[in-house]
């Protein structure tokens, strides 16, 4: 099957939210909020992320004012690699900012 046969398959937006993403992911790295991952390879550190860049300010503005209710009920989940398989461990939403 030709990639534009399965993009076709694809939610609409689904491929302006990945460019969306992968521009965030880029510059929050450019910004000093990676960490070596895999084999040295750069990632968003999240949590730290998360916590001090955007703060106990943000998070409570997004509880607060039920922006994204899915987002804090229903978090992604982490993804844990097992061997060489990818697997999806569940996150439980987020009860208050972490210090």
């Amino acid at each position: 099957m030709d990639v534009h046969a399965l993009l076709e398959k694809l939610p609409a937006g689904s491929v302006e939210l990945f460019a969306l993403m992968s521009r965030v992911e880029f510059a929050l790295k450019e910004n000093g909020w990676g960490r070596a991952g895999r084999d040295d390879a750069v990632e968003v550190h999240w949590d730290s992320y998360a916590n001090e860049g955007l703060g106990r300010g943000f998070f409570s503005h997004v509880r607060r004012t039920k922006i994204c209710p899915t987002l804090l009920a229903r978090p992604p989940s982490l993804q844990v690699l097992r061997g060489a398989v990818s697997i999806g461990r569940i996150r439980r939403p987020p009860k208050a900012y972490r210090t």
